[in-house]
């Protein structure tokens, strides 16, 4: 009775040894995973970021252009955009009857 006790014994510490193993086994992989999220994440947003940056200077050049094409037209739409965000601002501010 007393070596199935032991035995008994000796096999929940294998079983506990065993189970401690996987589980810290399971965090280092976890933790590949979260790191690997992490720059895949950091990479696409670099990447997005860059590709904004570019349409950004290229609209810039665009309109440098358009001003150097047509000045009096782009000052006129200038004026109007100007216009129209004065107009828009003035009736969100003025006091609701």
């Amino acid at each position: 009775m007393r070596r199935s006790m032991a035995d008994a014994d000796a096999i929940g510490r294998e079983t506990s040894n065993a189970a401690q193993d996987h589980l810290q086994d399971a965090k280092r992989k976890a933790g590949r995973v979260a790191d690997s999220a992490r720059t895949y994440a950091r990479n696409a947003a670099g990447e997005k970021i860059r590709g904004l940056k570019e349409q950004a200077g290229d609209l810039r050049v665009k309109g440098q252009q358009h001003v150097m094409d047509e000045p009096i037209k782009a000052v006129l739409c200038a004026a109007a955009g100007g216009a129209l965000i004065t107009a828009l601002l003035l009736a969100l501010s003025a006091p609701r009857r």
